[in-house]
């Protein structure tokens, strides 16, 4: 009867030892001393200002060290930042109820946790090494001799750069219902294409879709999917600088070729691009050819002062909103400049081409009847 208590008693013991933690305990170091003294700060991915709405836990760091204890039934994406005037250095990770150990070094951070984790600190190596060498590559374009270095540096920076996004794209369909090929999507899903936003996220599981930002996604890529290339153009109206209303149908599916440009005074690329619009503009103008502009900006003496400084002849509108313009929401416009190209029929026939492509297009549109 001893033996049967004492096997018993052994088993619960054995048992008990391979449970999971009721608990999660994170263990951190960082060596840098200027942080001893101040926080650490544990937060729910995609919160992203230190708020005290916003901040899980909070815990000062001693001898380089610091540590949570908490509990977490259902496993979330978190992240691990510090006073951001110290140190840019942050970990993201998923907190369960497990044992984390994490080591802040100055060029890499190790995690030891669960596999997912692990996933995304291996993520993490290696797009910090590619994104590192198309750095290095852009620094060598924009000092090239002559055309032919700088177009044979320029392939291989987009050869570079397509593996990236096919080994991205592996990835996540490898983890579409884990936060670990959430966290991969959002990091770099203004890279990806528009069909390929859709398409990943189509296909992902709700584990996936319920990391932050996620419904916001889902929203964007509603709004993408009815300007999706072959569909007709979506109507709205905006005033003029002499604030005259009009409408995207006074110009498109009229029978002309329309480039909607989305630009900004304050925006530096889009300037950039201003000599190559203008152009295409003094090409084609009068051949049934028109570029309707559609400022983001915010302020009006600002955007006057810009279309008269670089002399823009065609149409240019805006609702002075910013991000928040009505045409920046039914385009699903997160970046600028883009670019919306739209054929005599009023459907879409591309986006955000580059201007010897967009050239081609353009001439194609026009002698399509």
């Amino acid at each position: 009867m001893k033996k049967l208590f004492l096997f018993l008693m052994l088993t619960a013991v054995l048992f008990s030892c391979n449970k999971k933690p009721a608990e999660y305990f994170i263990n951190g170091k960082i060596n840098n001393p200027e942080l001893n003294g101040k926080f650490a700060y544990l937060q729910e991915y995609g919160h992203y200002t230190l708020t005290d709405k916003k901040i899980t836990d909070s815990v000062l760091i001693e001898n380089n060290a610091f540590s949570f204890t908490g509990r977490k039934d259902t496993a979330a994406l978190y992240t691990i930042s510090f006073d951001y005037q110290i140190t840019s250095n942050y970990a993201t990770f998923i907190l369960d109820n497990s044992v984390i150990d994490i080591t802040f070094g100055g060029d890499s951070t190790i995690i030891k946790g669960n596999a997912e984790s692990d996933i995304i600190q291996e993520y993490r190596k290696w797009s910090t090494i590619e994104n590192r060498k198309m750095r290095e590559l852009w620094g060598k374009i924009n000092n090239a001799e002559n055309d032919e270095q700088k177009q044979k540096m320029t392939a291989e920076n987009d050869s570079i750069f397509e593996l990236f996004m096919d080994k991205s794209k592996e990835l996540i369909r490898n983890n579409s219902n884990n936060l670990a090929g959430a966290f991969v999507y959002l990091d770099i899903f203004y890279a990806f294409s528009e069909d390929d936003k859709i398409d990943l996220f189509d296909n992902a599981g709700p584990v996936f879709k319920s990391v932050i930002g996620m419904n916001n996604i889902e929203k964007r890529l509603t709004a993408l999917k009815k300007i999706r290339i072959g569909n007709k153009f979506i109507d709205f109206e905006m005033a003029d600088a002499k604030g005259k209303i009009h409408k995207l149908s006074d110009y498109a599916g009229t029978g002309k070729v329309v480039l909607v440009d989305f630009w900004a005074s304050w925006c530096k690329p889009c300037i950039v691009e201003i000599p190559n619009v203008k152009a295409l503009y003094k090409k084609y103008k009068g051949k049934g050819f028109e570029i309707v502009g559609i400022s983001l900006d915010n302020n009006e003496k600002d955007w006057i002062t810009a279309m008269d400084k670089h002399m823009l002849e065609w149409p240019n509108l805006s609702d002075l909103k910013g991000w928040e313009s009505e045409a920046a929401k039914i385009y699903s416009i997160d970046m600028i400049p883009q670019t919306l190209l739209i054929g005599k029929d009023g459907a879409i026939a591309a986006k955000n081409m580059e201007s010897k492509e967009l050239e081609k297009k353009v001439e194609e549109l026009l002698q399509n009847n």
